[in-house]
C-alpha cells in the first residue's frame, strides 16, 4: 500500500507543488551505465533511457524507461527538487536530490537462482542540471535502487546522462 501511495505521489507532485508557476513538459533521451550487484558478482552495463517529465521552477516529475544491454529493462517515476534556488535564483546549473519508484524486469537467463524475474524498487537519485538554452538542459545524475524481492539482485545503481528538450502544449 505505501509503494501506491509513494507512486500516486509522484505523479501528482508538479501539481501539488507547483506554486501557480509555469509547468514546462519535456522530453529526453540519455544513456546509462549501471551496475547491478548480484550474489556473488558484480555486474557494469551499458544502456539507454527515454524519459518524460513536467517540470516547476522548484520540483521535476519524470517517467523514464530504462534498457539495459539485454539484461534487464525498468519503468519508473521519479521526483526531484531543486536545492539550491531558495539561496542563488535560478542559475544555470542546478543541483537535485529525488526518489524512484519502478518496476524492473530481467531476462530470464540472466537470473539463474531465482523465480523472480520482475520486481518493484525504491531508489534515491542526484545530479546536476545544465541549461545549455532555454529550450534544452542536460542532467548528470547517479542513482542507487534497492529491489524489494529478487533474492539474486542486492541492488542496481550507476550514473546516467540525458538531454531533455522543453516544448509547449
Amino acid at each position: 500500500m505505501v509503494r501506491y501511495i509513494f507512486v500516486f505521489f509522484c505523479f501528482f507532485s508538479v501539481f501539488l507543488f507547483g506554486d501557480g508557476e509555469y509547468n514546462y513538459s519535456f522530453f529526453g533521451v540519455g544513456v546509462t551505465n549501471e551496475t547491478i550487484k548480484t550474489d556473488p558478482k558484480i555486474k557494469s552495463k551499458k544502456g539507454y533511457s527515454l524519459r518524460y517529465g513536467q517540470q516547476t521552477v522548484d520540483w521535476r516529475t519524470t517517467l523514464n524507461f530504462d534498457q539495459v544491454k539485454s539484461y534487464n529493462h525498468q519503468y519508473q517515476m521519479s521526483i526531484d527538487n531543486f536545492l539550491t534556488d531558495t539561496l542563488f535564483g535560478t542559475p544555470k546549473i542546478r543541483p537535485y536530490l529525488g526518489a524512484t519508484a519502478g518496476k524492473v524486469y530481467f531476462d530470464k537467463t540472466r537470473l539463474t537462482a531465482s523465480q523472480e524475474y520482475s520486481d518493484t524498487f525504491l531508489g534515491a537519485r542526484g545530479g546536476f542540471v545544465i541549461y545549455t538554452t532555454d529550450l534544452l538542459d542536460s542532467d548528470i545524475g547517479a542513482y542507487y535502487y534497492h529491489p524489494q524481492n529478487i533474492k539474486e539482485v542486492d541492488k542496481l545503481y550507476g550514473v546516467s546522462i540525458s538531454l531533455h528538450y522543453f516544448y509547449e502544449w
